[in-house]
């Protein structure tokens, strides 16, 4: 985006407020777009399927066992925290690393 702003700046003749108006208007332009295109995706998912993620929580109870919890619930869990760190403990290609082997 910064560089759009920066072409619109350079390559627009006119006055100083001409240029500094293309300018935001380059830079801000995709950024409106983006908004737009994810607002209408979520709120299309809503419509559809009664939530934002699109996911079917029917579904999930049934299928995988999954219970309605709070955010705060969710926030103070372990199994949460372990899962999101998990990541920094395994590596991406599925060798395994601990520390206490080196």
């Amino acid at each position: 985006m910064t560089g759009l702003a920066i072409a619109g700046w350079l390559h627009t003749d006119g006055s100083v407020s001409k240029r500094l108006e293309r300018a935001l208007l380059a830079g801000v332009l995709p950024i409106i777009a983006a908004g737009a295109a994810s607002g209408w995706f979520y709120l299309r998912n809503k419509r559809l399927t009664g939530s934002y993620a699109g996911g079917q929580p029917e579904w999930g109870r049934v299928h995988l066992g999954r219970v309605p919890q709070s955010i705060s619930d969710v926030l103070s869990s372990d199994m949460f925290w372990n899962t999101q760190f998990s990541v920094l403990r395994h590596p991406l290609d599925g060798r395994y690393f601990s520390p206490h082997t080196r």
